[in-house]
C-alpha cells in the first residue's frame, strides 16, 4: 500500500490518509508563510514571498516508513564518516598545491630581488 508524504523543504510527514494529506497540501499553498521577529519587547510576524517549490507530496510504499535498522544506521555512519575523510583528503591536497605556487612564487621573487 502506498502512502503520501508531503515534503516541506527539508522536513517531511508521512499520511495514512490520502484526504487528509491533500487537505494539508491545499492548506499550505492557500497559506501565508511567516518569519517572526523579536522587535521593541515582542514578537512580530512578517509574511514571506510565496515558495511553492519547497512543496512536494511523494508516494511510497507504507513499509518504507520505519525507523533504520542497527546496521543501515552504521553504514549511515560509516558513509559520513568517508564523506567527511575524502573532504579532508581533498582539502589538504588543495592545500598543498597552494602551498608549492607559494613557494615557487616566493623562489621566483627571490631571484628577481637578486638580479642587477
Amino acid at each position: 500500500m502506498k502512502i503520501p508524504i508531503i515534503g516541506i523543504g527539508y522536513h517531511h510527514y508521512a499520511f495514512e490518509d490520502h484526504i487528509l494529506a491533500a487537505s494539508v497540501l491545499k492548506y499550505l499553498s492557500d497559506s501565508t508563510e511567516v518569519s517572526r521577529e523579536y522587535t521593541s519587547g515582542k514578537y512580530t510576524f512578517v509574511p514571506k514571498e510565496k515558495d511553492l517549490t519547497a512543496l512536494e507530496i511523494i508516494f511510497v510504499d507504507k513499509e518504507d516508513v520505519r525507523p533504520l535498522s542497527d546496521e543501515e544506521l552504521e553504514n549511515k555512519e560509516i558513509a559520513a564518516l568517508k564523506s567527511n575523510l575524502s573532504y579532508r583528503d581533498n582539502k589538504i591536497n588543495s592545500l598543498n598545491k597552494e602551498l608549492e605556487c607559494l613557494k615557487a612564487q616566493l623562489k621566483t621573487s627571490k631571484e628577481e630581488e637578486s638580479l642587477p
